[in-house]
Parts: C-alpha cells; structure tokens; sequence
C-alpha cells in the first residue's frame, strides 16, 4: 500500500504551508484538504499544483473545507440550495482534476436527515455522475454521526448504487462511532478506494500510528489480501502530536 499524508494534520496551519511541508519532508503522495473557499481560486490551485510539482509530490485526493454543509446544501427538501450545492462541488470537482487526484472525499447527510434514503441515493448518484463528468471518483466516507457512520447504511448504498458507490475508509471515525474498523471495511468491500489511517487506544480515538493499539501489519496485510489498490493516508487532528515533523517520522517509519 501507498502511504501518504493529508495536510489536514496541520490543521489551522494555512494549506499551501501544510502542502510544502510534506513536499519539502520527501512526502511521495497526499491528501489536500481545502480549508476555504477562497482556496478555489484559480490562482490558489496554480501555487499548490506549483508546490506538489516542485516536491515531486502526488495528490491522490481531495476534501471539501465545506463538508460540515453537505446535509443542508445536498440533503434538504429547498431545490434552489441543492442546485447551488451541486454549482460550487462542481467546482471542487474541476480542482480536483488540475490538481491530479484521482478522488474527491465527501461525508454526506447527518444520521437523522431531511430527506428519504432513497432520495439521499439518488443525490450522491448525481453528484457521482458530475464528479465523473470531471474525470474524478466520488468517494462516501464513514463519518461518526453521519449515516455513512453505520456499516448497514454503507451495504445498503452498494445494492442502491451499484458502481456509482465508491467509498474512503477512515480508521478513527470508525472508532469514535463505536465500530471495529474491520466491520466497516468489510461493507465497503471491493468498493474501497482510499483510506485515512490513524491509531487508538481505548481511551484515545486518534493517535499517531504506532502510538496505540491497533494491529497495522494485521491490517495492512488484510488490505493486500482483499486486493486493495488505493493508498493509506495517515490523517490525525493536530492535538495527536506536538511537532509537525512527528508526522513526516511516522511516514517515514510506515513506509519502511
């Protein structure tokens, strides 16, 4: 497995500095997450594409500074703000593409929505098919009280969707929702496109790997078995480590 680095570890460190960290550290492929919307500017995405270049630095994939909004801009009954939401992911779509990343990260409705699931389906389809249009794949990630949190949901979506279903695994979030990890990986099954990896312990949900619990050679080692093709992003909150370069060491020592 490919690992990588999202320059959402450095959160509220400014996303250009957090991208020339990983390139500056040797950082091979990354995760950007967009923290504005102002960070949509085309001559925003020129300097980070200038930064990932100039550190021979993939972008695998993308994430939306807005995603807090998706239930209310994708998942309520007003049409107006649904066509506005699909106007500005379009956008998040096209960045993605300059960019070079393969994927953009999307966490969907709360668990208690507005709107039927099956409407819900039907929405993530569309903007399924717009992020396509623009050469990128939507992918569902689990997030703790949000629908995708429950591993039901998940196989649900995957008898609704079919193909159109694409989904990022995140270690933590499965954690603070109360599931083993491989619970969820297991629903999203064949259809699993990218994963954010982080450690815990019983009292921790989001450490550093190494610095809990959790078996990575077990895991890294099932993820290989199931023919897993994507890459492993580690992704921590900035209360996880005290200096950034703990992050940069933590790749290192995953990457061997």
């Amino acid at each position: 497995m490919e690992i990588g680095v999202s320059t959402a570890c450095f959160y509220p460190m400014q996303t250009e500095e957090a991208l020339a960290l990983l390139a500056n550290g040797g950082v091979a492929c990354c995760e950007i997450f967009l923290n504005s919307l102002g960070e949509l500017r085309q001559a925003f995405i020129a300097e980070l594409a200038n930064i990932k270049n100039a550190g021979g630095t993939k972008v695998i994939a993308v994430h939306s500074g807005v995603s807090f909004a998706e239930p209310t801009l994708f998942f309520s009954d007003y049409e107006r703000r649904y066509e506005e939401g699909l106007e500005l992911y379009r956008r998040y779509f096209a960045v993605t593409a300059e960019l070079g990343a393969h994927y953009f990260i999307f966490h969907g409705d709360r668990q208690i929505g507005r709107v039927s699931e099956e409407i819900g389906f039907e929405r993530f389809a569309r903007l399924a098919d717009e992020a396509s249009a623009a050469g990128v794949t939507l992918l569902q990630e689990n997030v703790n009280a949000h629908k995708s949190a429950h591993p039901d949901y998940i196989k649900r979506m995957r008898r609704a969707l079919g193909e159109k279903a694409r989904f990022c695994l995140d270690l933590k979030q499965a954690v603070r929702a109360g599931f083993d990890p491989y619970v969820i990986m297991d629903a999203m099954g064949e259809d699993l496109r990218h994963i954010h990896i982080s450690d815990h312990t019983q009292s921790a949900s989001c450490l550093l790997p190494g610095r809990g619990n959790f078996d990575f050679a077990t895991f890294f080692a099932r993820c290989d078995a199931a023919g897993y093709q994507g890459a492993g992003m580690i992704e921590v909150y900035a209360d996880a480590y005290r200096k950034a370069d703990e992050v940069i060491k933590t790749y290192q020592i995953l990457c061997g």
